[in-house]
Formats: C-alpha cells, sequence, structure tokens
C-alpha cells in the first residue's frame, strides 16, 4: 500500500512541503488540506497590493489551478481537521470524514492576537490574516476615511503606508516609543517613527488603547489610554499574533509557544512533523523560537519533505524578514539584540543606510533600509560568524558582499 502524507495548511509552508515531496521523488498520496476556500496564495501582499487593488482583488496565488492536479496533490479546500487520531493513525475532518495518514506535517500558522477592550466586537473592526480579512478591509479604505491602527509591528505599520496611499487619515497608536523594535532594533525603529510622521501618519506613541466607542453597534471612535479620544470610521489591529497549536496539544505533542520540532521538523511524535509560523526550533544562533517570516516557513517545509522521504537534512539559516512601506524597503537578517554593539553604515537622512550589529566583534545582524546590495552581503558574513572592526562594517566604501574573515 503507497504511503500517504498529509498537510495541515494550505498556506507557503504546506505547499512548498507538498511540491518539495513530488521534487524528491515522494510517489505516495498527498493530502493538502486548508480551511480557506482559496488554493494556496501569498500573505505579504494582504497588507500592501490586495488593499490597494481594492475589495475585488484576487489572491497572488503560488501556482495556477492546473500545477495541483498535474503533481497529483489532492487539495481539500473549506476543510477543517478537528483531530489527530494517532492510535488509529487518522485525520479526523470537521463534515466526519476520515483521512488515513502514515506522516502529518503541521502548518497551521498563527490567529490574530485579539484585543481585549470594551467595544472590540463593533463594526468597523478588523483583523488581517486571510485574503478574506483583506476584501473587507480594502471596503473600508476609501480617501478621506478615517483609519486608526492598532499596533505597529510589521502588519500595523504596513498597513498604515498603504492606506496613507490610498488618501485615508491615518492615526497610528503604539505602546512603545519606537515601531517594529523587535523586528528592526530601537535606531530603525525611530528612524521609521520619523518617516511615518513625514508621510502622513499621525503616530500616538507610548500609548495604548482604553475602549472603543460606538453607536448601534458601530465604531465611532477610538479612546487611548491618555484618555484621547480619536474619531475613526476604520480601526485595524496589529497586536501580535499567537500560534495555531491546539491540534498538536490535543493530540499529546510537545507544545511550547508553538509546536516544538528538532532540526529536521520532527515533532515529539516522530510521524507528526511541524512547519512555518506554528513550529518552534532551535534557530542558527541556538536560541529555541518561533519565526513568523515567509522565509523560514519555505525553508522548514522544504526541510521537512526532506525528512519525510528518509533525506532529513534539518534547517537552520540565518533569520530573514523584508518589509516593504511607501516607497521604504526594509530588510532584516540575524538578530538586533539591543545588548549588542551597533554601527551605522550610510547617512540615515538620504533615505538609505544600514545598522549592523555585533556582540563580541562577530557580525549577529543588520537591518538594511534601502540598500539592498548590503542585505545580501551582511547575511553572507553572519552565517560565516564574521569577525572584524566596526570601522570596516561603517565605510560605505568597502563591499560587503566581497568582504572577507
Amino acid at each position: 500500500m503507497s504511503q500517504v502524507i498529509a498537510i495541515v495548511g494550505a498556506n507557503i509552508a504546506g505547499a512548498s512541503a507538498a511540491e518539495g515531496l513530488r521534487n524528491r521523488g515522494f510517489d505516495g498520496r498527498i493530502v493538502l488540506i486548508g480551511d480557506e476556500s482559496w488554493r494556496p496564495y501569498e500573505r505579504p501582499p494582504l497588507s500592501k497590493d490586495a488593499l490597494r487593488s481594492g475589495e475585488a482583488a484576487a489572491p497572488r496565488y503560488l501556482h495556477d489551478e492546473t500545477f495541483y492536479d498535474q503533481q497529483k496533490i489532492e487539495l481539500r479546500l473549506g476543510s477543517r481537521v478537528e483531530k489527530i487520531d494517532r492510535s488509529r493513525g487518522v485525520l479526523v475532518m470537521n463534515d466526519g470524514d476520515e483521512v488515513a495518514a502514515s506522516q502529518v506535517l503541521l502548518c497551521t500558522g498563527t490567529r490574530a492576537r485579539k484585543l481585549s477592550v470594551p467595544g472590540a466586537d463593533l463594526d468597523g473592526i478588523h483583523y488581517l490574516r486571510t485574503h478574506d480579512d483583506a476584501l473587507q478591509l480594502a471596503k473600508r479604505l476609501s480617501p478621506s476615511a478615517r483609519v486608526v491602527i492598532i499596533g505597529m509591528g510589521v502588519i500595523g505599520a504596513e498597513v498604515a503606508a498603504s492606506a496613507v496611499g490610498l488618501g485615508c487619515s491615518v492615526t497610528a497608536i503604539e505602546p512603545a516609543d519606537v515601531l517594529m523594535e523587535r523586528a528592526v532594533g530601537r535606531f530603525a525603529g525611530a528612524w521609521l517613527a520619523q518617516e511615518h510622521i513625514r508621510r502622513g501618519t499621525s503616530l500616538r506613541l507610548q500609548t495604548g488603547v482604553g475602549r472603543f466607542i460606538g453607536h448601534a453597534g458601530r465604531l465611532l471612535a477610538v479612546e487611548t489610554s491618555r484618555g484621547e479620544r480619536i474619531e475613526a470610521d476604520v480601526a485595524v489591529i496589529g497586536v501580535g499574533v499567537v500560534p495555531a497549536d491546539e491540534l498538536a496539544r490535543d493530540a499529546g505533542l510537545r507544545v511550547e509557544n508553538g509546536i516544538v520540532i528538532d532540526a529536521a521538523g520532527r515533532s515529539s511524535c516522530p510521524e507528526i512533523l511541524a512547519a512555518g509560523d506554528v513550529a518552534s526550533q532551535c534557530n542558527f544562533f541556538g536560541e529555541q523560537v518561533r519565526m513568523e517570516t515567509y522565509t523560514n516557513a519555505y525553508e522548514q517545509a522544504v526541510a521537512a519533505a526532506a525528512t519525510m522521504v528518509g533525506e532529513p537534512a534539518g534547517y537552520s539559516g540565518v533569520p530573514y524578514a523584508w518589509s516593504d512601506q511607501f516607497d521604504v524597503n526594509i530588510q532584516i537578517a540575524g538578530r538586533t539584540r539591543q545588548d549588542a554593539d551597533m554601527t551605522v553604515r550610510g547617512d540615515p537622512a538620504s533615505g538609505g543606510f544600514s545598522v549592523l550589529y555585533q556582540r563580541a566583534g562577530v557580525l549577529e545582524g543588520i537591518v538594511a533600509i534601502n540598500r539592498p546590495r548590503d542585505i545580501s552581503g551582511g547575511k553572507r558574513l553572519i552565517s560565516q560568524r564574521w569577525g572584524g572592526p566596526a570601522e570596516i562594517l561603517a565605510d560605505t566604501a568597502t563591499d560587503l558582499r566581497k568582504l572577507k574573515q
């Protein structure tokens, strides 16, 4: 009897794993299960192109509709797995059907963290995780619409930039005193805050939300933790995500802020693997972390596919992520710990610069603002654990792509 591999999550991780299995010669049955009605699509455009294209925007699909038939990948869309029955080796579906599988890959991703304040259920309050979310939000982002963004992490900052570009009046509320600090560090985060202000975003830093004010079930205003009332037609909440790890938890797998996996993608039950935003793995720096990036989801999924066909190689690459806001391209590699030594390369006033982070002289991270050549060189140097004087990194005449140990 041929093997059956069930992949739960029709996203970049799930689709990449299915494709990776076929590329490695797996000739058994592959079932790719997704709870959305759309076939696998790119999620980064949801906060950018999808909003700017309006409510009729189509997803940016990973493959055309013939790909999955050609690859003999069975798509089960609009379906939800209710339970993993390990004793019988089956997935129990929400419609009562069962899928028998010799191996399972969980790519269940994350869900938006909900904000629990009075009025949080009013019409006009949005979260952004799926294409359907983007379609609903796009309907509200008309020119002159009063938009309040709550949380200026990556998603919040990208939505704010998109809304400003659409002619909306945008106010952003952020508890920290800089933007995207966890991703880009304090220096670049402070620069980004000023860039948003310059482009038209009204910022309320070191501020939280007290309550949402509405009438007849419809949002009218946001009251901040400082008591300020901000009139609002739309509010977009981006206060982080939580891993969708319930299936793993109920199946008795080890779960600690996500599904704990080894370098090859295996959970505490070797027949069940995980990849993507839901997976917690030891990273390049030896830290057990859950990474919410497109690149990590893809690379972990490819590594999991190799493991499932008996060719475990593992994945522990240098963390990498990017964001586009207005005409600003932000790329991040490695880590940006605040206890590291920081070097600024280039002139922030010019709109193009990089920030590099070293610990004990070893390069650990880089944030490149409109300097794509720096990121390719910086990522390579981080992977090689390059060590050297900060003055070399600061010198813009030095091509990081050619720098040697």
